[in-house]
């Protein structure tokens, strides 16, 4: 997955990984309780981390959804959240969420358009929900 490193501002998989202080704990986490998804046709295009856990809320999150930027407008990303919802539909989540970069203007539009709505302000970013049952 360290093809679609490019999609991120900091790096999560290249050898510039050493720039993220939190990321053995983060990939700690995700292998005790992630899904992890990718797009591949011949090459791989973007991949999803997902946790569909919570079962006190019923909220899944999606907490990474990178796609390369070649891939970039193709539906990759739509394909991707879509699997999000099915799964989490099938764990028994009624809501999806997950967070965007203030500064990702393409971003919030995609997800808007996608039915994510904005549900709260952090200092650098806003978390995104929407109902999926």
């Amino acid at each position: 997955v360290e093809l679609c490193d490019d999609a991120f501002a900091a790096p999560m998989f290249s050898s510039r990984v050493a720039e993220r202080e939190e990321y053995e704990a983060l990939v700690s986490k995700w292998h005790t309780s992630a899904v992890v998804m990718c797009v591949r046709n011949i090459n791989i295009k973007g991949y999803a981390v997902l946790y569909a856990n919570d079962s006190y809320t019923r909220r899944a999150f999606v907490s990474m959804l990178g796609v390369r930027p070649e891939f970039q407008r193709q539906n990759c990303g739509k394909y991707l959240l879509a699997a999000c919802e099915e799964f989490s539909r099938w764990k028994g989540m009624k809501t999806l969420a997950l967070e965007v970069s203030r500064k990702n203007i393409n971003g919030m539009e995609f997800y808007r358009h996608l039915g994510f709505r904005e549900e709260e302000q952090r200092e650098n970013s806003y978390i995104y929900s929407k109902n999926i049952l």
